[in-house]
């Protein structure tokens, strides 16, 4: 069976198979490749594994192994809102007068400029993270995440940047996020 090159992914491995993008634990790479036929074992596995757990809980199993978002497996994930760049998202917009607190209740001031809670928010990226991976972000970020790898450093200190996020509701983030273009493949 062919194999596959594996990319380093922060502290674990990614690898392309047929078309798609997985997971990889370390135990399957092998001088940077991944054999095929190991991964769909594993996959298999997994997939036994998560059916069983499924069909404990009363819920239907599934029929493939599911595939992990490509926003996941290059950019890693987004700070939550209580998290230290959540408290310094909150003092930025309570500086740009879009925050504040009434009767113990933290509001943000929405696009459409209504205060809508902070519990109901998501951390929403100000340059969208597909378009910092394809193209960058300058001045801050002027070269394109790919160029540096999935989870790198440089992805993860965008990632993790502060300055990056404003409180968004959920529903216009995610509708934003699903019409973006596809991801470019790491270079």
């Amino acid at each position: 069976m062919p194999k596959a090159a594996a990319l380093k992914a922060g502290r674990g491995f990614i690898v392309k198979h047929a078309g798609d993008w997985f997971r990889v634990p370390k135990k399957l790479v092998k001088s940077g490749k991944v054999d095929s036929k190991a991964l769909l074992k594993h996959n298999d596995e997994m997939l036994k594994k998560m059916n069983a757990k499924r069909v404990a809980k009363g819920k239907a199993p599934l029929k493939q192994f599911p595939k992990a978002p490509k926003r996941d497996l290059f950019m890693g994930k987004t700070p939550g809102r209580n998290s230290p760049q959540g408290q310094q998202v909150r003092q930025q917009m309570k500086a740009e007068g879009r925050y504040r607190k009434v009767l113990g209740k933290e509001e943000f001031l929405d696009a459409n400029g209504n205060w809508q809670p902070v519990s109901k928010a998501d951390m929403g990226h100000k340059t969208s993270a597909v378009d910092f991976w394809n193209h960058g972000d300058p001045p801050k970020y002027p070269m394109p995440g790919r160029d540096a790898g999935p989870r790198s450093p440089y992805v993860r200190r965008f990632m993790e940047d502060a300055s990056n996020y404003e409180f968004q509701l959920p529903g216009p983030n995610r509708s934003d996020g699903a019409t973006y273009p596809d991801y470019l493949d790491p270079k």
